[in-house]
């Protein structure tokens, strides 16, 4: 069995709080969203400094074409001993397909990729080497070429902004001239690979993909408030 899902609607409830094995404590304290549209509903995440310019496989489960709100869970991490120094990360990314619950939460696999064989702490993912990832339509990615710039200069400026730090919030960007784009954000702590899980409502529809970045994500070690603020449909989970 591969690594198992994390509590995808804690993640998405604000006012959740995940206690670290350091001690550190990460508290859901914002859900900012920009809008994806998939021309052609095949789903693909990636780097895309990376992806984008040597190409994306898409994810085997497709949805049907349309727009789509994409949904970063940004925590407050406090490590226990320098509270002071609190920072915002993201968490998890939420490409919310459907306001259905899910049922059930599968790794996302692309053609060819297979679960079988791995073990519990192992999962597929995708690689990140600029500290950043996105949500993509597979068949628009390779039109996306030319917002890369100079060195991804252009993209990261369109994702980021120019603010020292940035923000961690979810960044749409779209090409003029297709019309086509993507949605990217920070992935947590920087470089890594990170799991993507894909959701099932009870009719075996697709409901989104939730990227992990392991920041908050240990069900073991979390609480949830009483009074959460949650979205409407934080039940994804």
């Amino acid at each position: 069995m591969p690594l198992p899902a994390p509590d995808i609607a804690r993640l998405f409830t604000l006012g959740s709080v995940f206690r670290g094995s350091r001690g550190e404590t990460s508290t859901v304290n914002a859900l900012p969203e920009a809008p994806l549209t998939l021309p052609s509903g095949r789903v693909a995440a990636c780097d895309p400094l990376i992806g984008i310019e040597d190409g994306v496989e898409p994810f085997v489960d497709e949805v049907p074409p349309g727009t789509y709100p994409v949904v970063l869970s940004i925590v407050e991490v406090a490590e226990p001993d320098a509270p002071e120094f609190a920072h915002d990360r993201a968490a998890a990314a939420w490409l919310r397909v459907s306001d259905e619950p899910a049922v059930s939460w599968s790794l996302a696999l692309v053609a060819g990729q297979d679960t079988k064989g791995l073990a519990d702490d192992e999962w597929i993912g995708y690689g990140v080497d600029t500290g950043t990832g996105c949500f993509v339509d597979a068949v628009a990615a390779p039109r996306l070429t030319r917002l890369l710039g100079e060195d991804g200069d252009d993209l990261i400026d369109a994702i980021y902004g120019r603010d020292v730090p940035p923000p961690p919030l979810p960044s749409a960007v779209v090409d003029r001239e297709s019309g086509f784009g993507l949605v990217g954000f920070p992935t947590g702590w920087g470089d890594g690979a990170y799991p993507t899980w894909v959701g099932h409502d009870a009719t075996g529809r697709v409901t989104g993909f939730v990227t992990s970045f392991f920041v908050a994500d240990d069900p073991e070690n979390a609480d949830a408030p009483e009074n959460a603020d949650a979205p409407e449909n934080a039940d994804a989970g």
